[in-house]
């Protein structure tokens, strides 16, 4: 018998490119935070030309400037058949 593992979810990461391009729909933009020139850490959602919210998912629940900018709070299903 042979066994398969299958993942159940995906990450919801916003440099995903669907991810990316509803929030750059909305008006957000997707980069890394900059620190001394450099760019550091988990891509992040940004307002433009705003050092906020920053926030390094693009789906979450209750972020109301966020969610202004493209984060949903809708999850992803799968749906798997064995």
């Amino acid at each position: 018998m042979y066994l398969e593992a299958i993942p159940l979810s995906k990450d919801h990461k916003p440099n995903n490119e669907e991810e990316r391009y509803r929030i750059e729909q909305k008006g957000g933009l997707v980069e890394k935070f900059i620190e001394n020139g450099k760019k550091i850490g988990p891509y992040r959602v940004w307002k433009k030309n705003e050092a906020y919210p920053g926030i390094a998912m693009s789906r979450s629940l209750g972020d109301l400037i966020a969610k202004k900018i493209g984060v949903i709070s809708i999850p992803g299903i799968l749906f798997h058949s064995y």
